[in-house]
């Protein structure tokens, strides 16, 4: 390697939103390193860094002159560039255009199918700073901004304006002009503590000079001190409640972190322990703090981007705005306490769901008349399953969820009440859980109840929104609609409930009918409903495709059936079973059948047979085989015994073999090709029933 340089680029700009930092710095970090690889331009390291008034990066062992390109292409026969008069045709003149050379300027090369034009170029490298403010200006322009905006006269984009660009090759200015503004060796330190210029005479002074005027470039390490910091500022006795969003959203925040102790009155710690938390969390971005015992103390983290010389004034500031947040919340829970859950119901009239499809109040009614219907067939209590549903939503009319929207369900927990204890507790549990899981990797609700409601919720969503049109396209899912099809398999499958997902989607539809006006009644038919199924089908199979082969997951799928318990237990049985020698065998005489079937659709249609029909022995065989096992398969089917029923189908293998070395099939003689065919189709038909065995792939592939 040459000699080899530092570049450092910054681009200086109002405050950047801290949720967007991260992405920010590795978009720009990705696509510097796109354009450097498209140049040949090699490079040690690349170091992307953030903070609220700045995006920088930091490449290090920068080639000062790109590799030497080599350039060959391979041209057109000498027969194709040249007629018979040895006059060159347009296919030889185009290529000597596309190489940027004369015809004579090529070279004749040997190969396989005879001689053929040449091109070969040796291209020495540009210099590193000739190319540069392209580079820069490139990187730039093709980052993928999720939010954007412009100012003044600037036709540019970015995420906020910027006011200042430093672009710098170890001592040289590199002279690029975004934004209308041009690049120089300028950077600023802290907005308060040094608001003035500072020249930086060489790229490796950057992050030493921003230290000394009060900026943390490194956003890594920024978010290491704050974490240390509290650890240390709390001792070993009480322990800092750090939430990972929370850490990275306070670093982006500030430049030059002071870690500060605030308290509030013990008083307020009679307020429920979640409404405490949200309000440090997501209203004044404190970190609670917590003893040994997990008991959560009336004190709070605050991190601070000035260094005063009076931090008390700084705290005592603090702990005002803390004060007046939790009197607010105080207010709100008193005023919501004064009556009971269900006195919310009604205000839920007032709350649309969506616009199409009517209020929450609409809903709650729905839910509560599915949980009446599944609770019996699912052995549970129907009277607090049907209370559950119909209170599962009523908080949200509470003023202290208006004003807290993140606290959805836990006050309901908290608001609800019954005169039998233990109902009280199981309902407090499927309010506050049904929302889980929230996403992918969530936690499931804990009780049945909690389970039951949580699943008729995301059934609801799913019925009415495909209802009206609004299911996912691409990477947009408004509605949250896929987490939900999630939601729904996930339940089915921890708690085991054999609910076929068509009769489950179906109760849900003649709910929404029975509140459909005359017109909308139509949209609720087995269209939706096998609609929803296939979405529920492909989030099933990316579910299982975490630790199962695609293939095992595609046969199983294309059986005809729609209950999800079932479908999996198939796909375990299948897989173990793919594990056996035999399986390779299955695998390949069902493709014979299905190819067999395929080619002759129209002769068969699940017809039936007679045995006195059929003529050689091996196919006798077939069919005595397939009676006397037919009635143990189904019955190990019906019982969801699959292991069994997989050792019951692999016993005609033999028979299936000796079948198709001494049949033929397609005979001449019509009946006798239609007995044989329709012989296949039953037992074609009966493997169905466990998977489709002609897509799964054998062990070899």
């Amino acid at each position: 390697m040459g000699e080899v340089g530092q570049l450092v680029i910054e681009i200086g700009c109002e405050d950047l939103p801290a949720t967007l930092q991260p992405s920010l710095r590795d978009a720009w970090c990705y696509s510097i390193k796109q354009v450097l690889n498209n140049v040949n331009l090699s490079y040690q390291s690349i170091n992307g860094w953030v903070t609220p008034r700045r995006l920088a990066l930091q490449i290090n062992g920068l080639a000062k002159q790109c590799s030497e390109q080599v350039i060959e292409l391979r041209g057109p026969l000498l027969n194709k560039a040249f007629d018979t008069k040895k006059k060159a045709t347009k296919t030889g003149l185009g290529f000597a255009r596309k190489c940027g050379v004369s015809l004579k300027a090529l070279a004749i090369i040997d190969s396989p199918q005879g001689k053929r034009l040449h091109f070969y170029q040796k291209k020495p490298g540009l210099e590193t700073v000739q190319l540069l403010a392209g580079l820069i200006e490139k990187s730039i322009k093709q980052m993928p901004l999720i939010q954007s905006m412009r100012w003044g006269e600037q036709t540019q984009a970015f995420v906020r304006p910027v006011r200042w660009l430093l672009a710098l090759f170890d001592k040289q200015v590199i002279e690029v002009t975004l934004w209308g503004i041009q690049a120089g060796r300028v950077t600023y330190g802290h907005r308060f503590h040094h608001p003035e210029p500072i020249v930086l005479r060489h790229s490796n002074d950057y992050r030493a000079a921003l230290k000394n005027t009060r900026v943390i470039v490194d956003d890594a390490s920024r978010q290491k001190q704050i974490f240390d910091k509290m650890q240390s500022l709390v001792g070993d006795e009480y322990q800092v409640i750090i939430d990972a969003p929370l850490l990275q959203e306070v670093t982006g925040l500030v430049e030059w972190p002071v870690v500060l102790l605030g308290h509030f009155s013990p008083d307020f710690l009679k307020l429920p322990e979640e409404v405490l938390i949200s309000v440090m969390k997501y209203r004044q971005r404190y970190f609670p703090i917590c003893d040994k015992k997990q008991v959560l103390q009336a004190s709070f983290v605050l991190v601070s981007n000035i260094e005063s010389r009076d931090p008390q004034r700084v705290i005592s500031g603090n702990q005002r705005v803390m004060e007046a947040r939790l009197c607010d919340a105080e207010f709100f829970y008193r005023r919501d306490c004064k009556h009971p859950l269900s006195h919310h119901l009604e205000q839920l009239k007032n709350i649309v769901f969506q616009k199409k499809l009517g209020t929450l109040h609409d809903k709650a009614v729905r839910m509560e008349k599915l949980a009446e219907q599944l609770a019996d067939s699912l052995k549970l209590d129907v009277t607090v399953c049907r209370d559950a549903a119909r209170l599962a939503k009523a908080d949200l009319a509470s003023e202290m969820v208006k004003e807290f929207p993140e606290l959805q369900g836990i006050m309901g927990s908290y608001y609800v009440s019954h005169t039998n204890e233990k109902t009280k507790a199981i309902l407090k549990m499927a309010i506050r859980q049904h929302y889980q899981p929230a996403y992918a990797d969530d936690k499931l609700p804990v009780s049945e109840i909690a389970c039951l409601v949580s699943l008729l919720d995301r059934c609801d969503n799913l019925i009415g929104l495909f209802s009206i049109g609004l299911r996912p396209t691409g990477d947009k899912d408004p509605f949250a609609l896929r987490r939900a099809a999630i939601g729904v398999i996930r339940i089915l499958l921890a708690r085991q409930w054999p609910l076929t997902c068509h009769a489950l989607l179906d109760q849900v539809c003649q709910v929404w009918v029975e509140q459909a006006d005359a017109s909308e009644k139509k949209h609720f038919n087995a269209a939706l409903i096998d609609q929803v199924w296939q979405f529920l089908k492909i989030r099933l199979k990316q579910w299982c495709q975490q630790n199962r082969p695609i293939s095992i997951i595609a046969a199983v799928l294309a059986c005809d059936d729609s209950n999800i318990v079932a479908l999996n237990a198939r796909m375990q049985a299948l897989q173990a079973f793919a594990g056996t020698p035999i399986f390779d065998t299955v695998v390949a005489t069902n493709k014979r059948i299905v190819q067999i079937l395929k080619k002759n659709p129209t002769s068969f249609v699940h017809q039936p047979w007679q045995m006195e029909d059929l003529v050689e022995i091996a196919e006798k065989q077939l069919a005595s085989h397939l009676m006397q096992e037919k009635p143990h398969i189904e019955k190990q089917i019906a019982a969801r015994n699959y292991e069994k029923a997989l050792q019951h189908l692999a016993t005609f293998t033999e028979p299936l073999t000796n079948f198709f070395d001494q049949v033929m099939v397609l005979s001449e003689h019509p009946q006798l090709r239609q007995t044989r065919l329709a012989l296949l189709d039953e037992l074609h038909q009966l493997f169905l029933k466990i998977a489709d065995f002609s897509l799964a792939m054998d062990r070899a592939s």
